[in-house]
């Protein structure tokens, strides 16, 4: 093929807390078999869909997507073919996204349930995300030092509750809150509840693109942009992918800390190409805001 989109992975986070090895196996292990398969068979260009929850990772599910990116990053240098991955956030409509769990929890009376009321997240529609991936591969470049990382712009973070809110709107219905002390649909059968549920193990309060807003460039098209960054060095990767490999490593608790050291020592490494350059648009200028404190949450229309 000319070009591979590498979409497969364990995306659920509170399920790959419970089962790093399976994450270990699936998106770091899985990712390196088929970048390989392209390397060998001399694939034209490979796009690996990547997350935001690999930015500052505190969940298996980020952090074993965080090694599969700098194991990408790695083989781009020494291959013929061109390898680069696209980070960005939710996909709303998507299997097992949030929309599936509360249309199902609409279906038997509620409540819905929120993990915390005070949490954001980046959301784009399926064929928003579907486009914006294609399109990145049109600048994939086989002459860049490292396989590169496209970041979309995702636009404001939603706060979930609000997300919630809305979504019994459309409904009909009216959305009871975790202050009014509801949790099923009152006797008119026309609210119903929002519940708090308390974060859960690998969750963040918010998400976010990048670790450097500053090593951000734009490309040509408005919503897609580069993160320059070096990779991993060789000394690295094979460190990596030997304590980590089946049989070598640990389970449970110490291969979850395994996990997260290899990704602090990777990430504390030397990042920001110096010299990089990118074909920048003419007129375009800041990249987006993507700082690593929280962002301010949009608020969802009435």
């Amino acid at each position: 093929p000319e070009i591979v989109f590498h979409a497969a992975a364990h995306k659920h986070v509170p399920m790959m807390e419970s089962h790093p090895s399976a994450a270990v196996d699936n998106n770091l292990f899985g990712t390196k078999s088929v970048v390989d398969a392209a390397h060998q068979t001399g694939v034209e260009r490979f796009v690996m869909i990547s997350t935001d929850k690999a930015v500052h990772p505190t969940s298996v599910m980020g952090a074993t997507k965080r090694l599969s990116e700098l194991y990408v990053q790695w083989r781009h240098r020494d291959s013929k073919t061109a390898f680069a991955m696209v980070r960005f956030g939710n996909v709303l409509g998507s299997s097992g996204s949030v929309l599936e769990i509360w249309a199902r929890q609409l279906a038997e009376g509620g409540p819905l349930t929120v993990t915390d009321e005070r949490m954001t997240r980046y959301f784009m529609s399926i064929p928003e995300a579907a486009a914006l991936v294609t399109q990145s591969a049109a600048f994939v470049d086989h002459e860049s030092q490292w396989g590169e990382v496209f970041l979309l712009d995702m636009g404001d973070p939603i706060a979930i509750m609000d997300l919630a809110k809305s979504f019994i709107r459309i409904h009909g219905l009216t959305p009871i809150t975790p202050a009014m002390h509801a949790s099923r649909r009152s006797d008119d059968g026309r609210s119903i509840g929002i519940v708090c549920t308390g974060i859960r193990p690998g969750e963040k309060l918010y998400e976010e693109l990048s670790f450097d807003a500053e090593s951000m460039r734009p490309t040509r098209h408005p919503d897609i942009n580069i993160w320059l960054v070096s990779g991993a060095d060789d000394a690295f990767i094979q460190r990596m992918t030997d304590s980590l490999a089946p049989g070598r490593r640990p389970d449970g608790p110490p291969l979850t800390e395994l996990i997260h050291r290899l990704v602090r020592e990777a990430d504390g490494m030397p990042r920001t190409l110096p010299n990089a350059t990118v074909e920048l648009a003419p007129t375009r200028t800041p990249a987006p805001r993507l700082t690593p404190t929280p962002p301010r949450a949009q608020t969802l229309p009435r």
